[in-house]
C-alpha cells in the first residue's frame, strides 16, 4: 500500500455545477462572498490524502473482474474497461473529517446557505484530489509505454455498492484515515473508493478507451462522462 498528498484545487466552473448552475458558471454577488469568505477556512480544514494500491488482474469475464487472490469485482461495464488491462489502481481518497464540522457549525446556527456552500466546496475538492492522483498515475504510466482506463467506483453503473467492502480489503484499517460501516456508509463522508486499470498504449494512446457512458440513453444523468480519464 502506497499514499500521497494532493493538495486540492476548487475549479469554479465544477463548484457552480455542484451548487446547480451549470448552465451559468457565474456567481450572484452575495454567493460569491460568501465563497470567497469561506475559501480559507475550508483550506485549513481539509486533509487530503490518497492510499492506493497497484493489483495485478487474474482474469476478466463477462461480467466480472478477478485480481490477484481471487477478489472478484463484479460488473460487465468494470469488466468491459479492463478487458485488456494486466494491472488495476485500487484508490481510497479523503480530504478528511474536518470540513463536516465546518458544516455542522453552520447547520447549527443556522447558516443553511453556508453550509451548502461549504459542502459544495468540499465535493468539489474530493474530486479534485481523485482526478489529481489519476493524471498523475497516467504520467508515469506515459513514461512507461502505457496509459490509464477511465475510473470506477462502486454504486457507479452497475457496479454494485457493496464491492466497497472488497476494496478495503486490500488496504490496512490501520493506514487509512477512512472506515467503512456496515451498510457500506463511508467516514469522512467527502471520501472516495475507486479503482483504474493500466493498459498498453501505442503513441500514447490507449486500447482500452471504454466508456460506458457512450451506449447509455440517460442523456440527463449527473455523473455522465465524456472520453477522458475522469
Amino acid at each position: 500500500m502506497m499514499s500521497l498528498q494532493v493538495k486540492p484545487v476548487i475549479d469554479e466552473q465544477e463548484l457552480a455545477r455542484f451548487l446547480g448552475a451549470e448552465d451559468s458558471p457565474s456567481f450572484s454577488f452575495s454567493t460569491t462572498a460568501k465563497i470567497e469568505r469561506w475559501v480559507k477556512t475550508i483550506e485549513t480544514a481539509l486533509r487530503p490524502s490518497v492510499c492506493y494500491c497497484v493489483k495485478k488482474i487474474e482474469s476478466v469475464s463477462r461480467d466480472a473482474v478477478h485480481l490477484e487472490d481471487g477478489l472478484p469485482l463484479r460488473s460487465r461495464n468494470l469488466a468491459k474497461t479492463l478487458r485488456l488491462c494486466q494491472e488495476a489502481v485500487c484508490f481510497i481518497a479523503t480530504v478528511g473529517n474536518r470540513i463536516e464540522g465546518v458544516t455542522k457549525r453552520c447547520m447549527d446556527t443556522h447558516r443553511y446557505s453556508d453550509a451548502y456552500i461549504v459542502d459544495a466546496m468540499a465535493s468539489v475538492a474530493i474530486e479534485n484530489v481523485v482526478e489529481q492522483f489519476q493524471q498523475g498515475m497516467a504520467a508515469q504510466c506515459r513514461a512507461q509505454g502505457k496509459a490509464v482506463t477511465l475510473r470506477f467506483s462502486p454504486g457507479y453503473c452497475d457496479w454494485n455498492l457493496a464491492d466497497q467492502k472488497k476494496i478495503f480489503s486490500l488496504f490496512d484499517p490501520n493506514q487509512v484515515d477512512v472506515d467503512i460501516l456496515g451498510s457500506c456508509f463511508i467516514v469522512p463522508r467527502k471520501s472516495i473508493v475507486g479503482i483504474f486499470g493500466i493498459c498498453p498504449a501505442h503513441n500514447g494512446i490507449s486500447k482500452c478507451s471504454y466508456n460506458p457512458c457512450n451506449e447509455c440513453s440517460k442523456l440527463d444523468c449527473e455523473t455522465r462522462r465524456g472520453d477522458n480519464l475522469s
